[in-house]
């Protein structure tokens, strides 16, 4: 009998019950700044100079007027410290002239940390803006971010934007014109190099000029009879002086001449030195650079003068002319005299009159 061996087979099975796994992407943690391209106006203070105002969330850094950009953080949670010198003991940040390294100009940063989560909302980290005013202050942004397969971070990107707030009037109005720049490091606890930043800012305000008036001589003594008709006689020089720093400009002021006896008159007058308004002779003034070359003053009427200058002398001649023959025949014996008011108005905007 033949028999037929019975070969068995068993097939093990087995199962395996995978658990869920969370892979994480602590990468290498970056950080950059982008600059608002704004050069800052350091002739005029921010309105707000206190650090207590800024603390506040409502107001937005970078609507302020003094913003300059933002850091860009990606990585672990991190605190940014800012410094700007190299010693760490600076109780303040500053603009420096980049000629004149005796000219600065105070300020302080206004700073605040927001998160984009993975549903695109934005959030305000640590709910208040920062106030940085010295070496060592800090920016704490309490989340991490990143993006990428492994990645399971709540925060896509994490930033902060800066903000400069500009102090001290008083100061502000003393630095003279120029280019100024602040440069100060964000130092990240999680990266080795710290970030470099560079701000720029200038003033340029049209410094003040001084004008006065000189009059030489104040007191001169003519024959009326040489300004008969259209004969002139000059009788003193009038010198408008310009005293400031900016040489490189002209500049106009307008000048009115009245009879300073009657300031309202439309004529000017001898007077009678004992009668005085009772023996009047009329006359013409009239000024210019030589005799031949004149135009009449009319009273209190304003004249231009212009073209005003560091470099020039600023001269006008002031000549008497236009006397009637036939009231110098018909005048009392005596001496006559007049006296003339001078009253000037400047042109431009930062010239003043002494």
């Amino acid at each position: 009998m033949k028999r037929h061996r019975l070969l068995s087979h068993s097939l093990l099975i087995i199962c395996m019950l995978l658990g869920s796994i969370s892979l994480y992407a602590t990468g290498n943690p970056e950080m950059n700044f982008s600059p608002s391209g704004n050069t800052l106006d350091l002739s005029q203070a921010d309105t707000l100079q206190n650090p207590s105002n800024y603390t506040n969330n409502q107001i937005q850094v970078q609507n302020l007027p003094g913003y300059v950009g933002r850091i860009d953080y990606t990585g672990q949670n991190t605190t940014l410290t800012f410094n700007q010198s190299l010693s760490g003991n600076t109780s303040m940040f500053y603009f420096t002239h980049t000629s004149l390294p005796n000219a600065w100009s105070e300020y302080f940063l206004v700073g605040r940390a927001s998160g984009r989560k993975n549903n695109n909302e934005v959030v305000i980290l640590g709910q208040q803006n920062t106030v940085i005013t010295k070496d060592g202050d800090t920016i704490v942004i309490g989340v991490s971010s990143g993006t990428g397969f492994f990645t399971n971070y709540e925060y896509t990107s994490t930033w902060v934007d800066l903000a400069v707030v500009r102090r001290n009037q008083a100061h502000l109005d003393t630095i003279p014109n120029g280019n100024y720049q602040s440069y100060f490091t964000v130092k990240s606890n999680r990266i080795t190099q710290a970030l470099p930043i560079t701000l720029y800012g200038n003033r340029y305000v049209e410094d003040p000029v001084t004008a006065w008036l000189s009059i030489t001589p104040d007191q001169v003594a003519i024959n009326l009879s040489q300004a008969l008709g259209n004969n002139k006689v000059e009788v003193v020089q009038a010198q408008m002086n310009l005293e400031g720093d900016d040489y490189n400009n002209n500049y106009g002021v307008s000048i009115i001449f009245r009879d300073n006896a009657v300031p309202e008159s439309d004529e000017f007058k001898f007077r009678h030195t004992v009668l005085g308004n009772s023996a009047t002779i009329p006359f013409s003034l009239h000024r210019g650079t030589n005799a031949s070359q004149t135009q009449m003053i009319s009273p209190k009427a304003p004249s231009t003068w212009d073209n005003l200058s560091f470099t020039t002398a600023n001269v006008w001649k002031l000549f008497v002319t236009g006397v009637l023959s036939s009231d110098v025949q018909q005048s009392l014996a005596g001496s006559y005299t007049t006296t003339i008011s001078v009253e000037i108005t400047p042109l431009d905007s930062n010239v003043q009159v002494q």
